[in-house]
């Protein structure tokens, strides 16, 4: 018998927001991006139920992401299927990464001569992009001229030129303007041809005229909101719940969970919840007036959470042990649980653990 802590998953919700997506999208492509194991949901999970939706680009973080991916939907798919793209957002490691890309027909994203070097070893033929430098300072090619060059000297196809929105989810950020500009006059600079991809999820909301060719959504796709102040009909696809272990009283003046941070002011009913931080439920949740809820009542969570548990008070409720306990999902929204803890939604379901089970459905 396992402990009765479960992430489940809408996959109805899923197709609903990839669908918004390529509205918001209008004529450019729709890369999903699915790295980090789908935010938390399942890559392979997610990305067949995309495929099934019409998704044909994928977008990953390394070449080990890329080959399970790749063999996870060639089995879904079926070898007669058209080959989906699979996309290396990190680009090329090393020499072994190199050879797993050419094995396997995957996409390189790359900024640096030393992954031209590596992929040429590896006698690499296929189709890349180039990760350019707009103003994030984060990852970028320094010198975008010369790597192209060296890419057209290997009779590589260049799909396109990439770069990241460091402040999308603000739309009023000079630095939206600054970077758009910027990306466009590298395209124009690189000559007729290249495409151009420049916006994640928060930009298909805030600046939608600079879709350019293909766009790579992330958290749209699992329902949380890109632009707090710009919401969207986003559906949430994970619901991450818990049952009730124990239902008893405490005392007025008696402490509650580690460190006694927590001091019961009159007697109270409790209930310990099968879920804690070891399962992805946020240490602080109770230090920052957090909720969940459970048939219908929005219940606080009191003194510190524990790595396998959760302790709500119920004072006035009618809850017993085998009651379903929400720490965000469908009931209550992911966005609001991430904003009491100081973080973001990308960060709780990235951090739901592994031996928490996710169950589509």
């Amino acid at each position: 018998m396992s402990r009765p802590v479960v992430a489940r998953m809408n996959g109805d919700a899923l197709v609903h927001n990839y669908t918004m997506v390529r509205e918001l999208a209008a004529d450019a492509a729709v890369m999903a991006v699915v790295k980090a194991d789908g935010y938390g949901h399942g890559m392979v999970a997610t990305a067949t139920r995309l495929w099934d939706a019409g998704c044909r680009s994928f977008a990953v973080t390394d070449a080990d992401e890329g080959v399970a991916l790749r063999l996870a939907l060639r089995e879904h798919c079926g070898d007669d299927a058209p080959l989906p793209e699979i996309t290396l957002l990190s680009g090329v490691f090393d020499d072994a990464d190199a050879t797993a890309i050419v094995a396997h027909k995957l996409v390189p994203v790359i900024h640096d001569k030393e992954e031209v070097a590596r992929l040429r070893r590896a006698r690499f033929s296929g189709r890349l992009w180039l990760k350019m430098e707009t103003g994030m300072n984060r990852l970028g090619a320094d010198q975008a001229r010369q790597l192209l060059d060296r890419c057209f000297r290997c009779r590589w196809p260049v799909a396109g030129l990439m770069s990241h929105l460091a402040c999308a989810d603000d739309p009023e950020h000079p630095l939206n303007k600054q970077q758009e500009d910027r990306m466009r006059s590298y395209l124009n600079l690189m000559g007729p041809g290249l495409s151009g991809s420049l916006l994640n999820s928060a930009g298909l909301i805030t600046m939608p005229h600079a879709a350019l060719d293909v766009v790579r959504p992330g958290i749209a796709l699992y329902g949380a909101q890109p632009v707090p102040t710009a919401p969207r009909d986003f559906q949430p696809v994970m619901a991450l719940e818990a049952a009730v272990m124990q239902v008893h009283r405490v005392d007025a003046g008696a402490v509650i969970s580690y460190g006694a941070e927590f001091v019961a002011e009159q007697p109270m009913r409790v209930a310990v919840v099968a879920a804690g931080y070891g399962d992805g439920v946020p240490r602080n949740l109770g230090s920052c007036g957090g909720e969940v809820i459970c048939k219908g009542n929005r219940l606080p969570v009191v003194g510190r959470v524990c790595m396998d548990y959760t302790i709500i008070d119920i004072s006035g409720c009618t809850i017993k042990a085998g009651d379903r306990v929400q720490f965000w999902g469908d009931l209550l929204p992911v966005d609001e649980v991430a904003a009491k803890c100081g973080t973001i939604s990308y960060a709780l379901f990235t951090g739901v653990n592994a031996r928490v089970p996710r169950v589509w459905e």
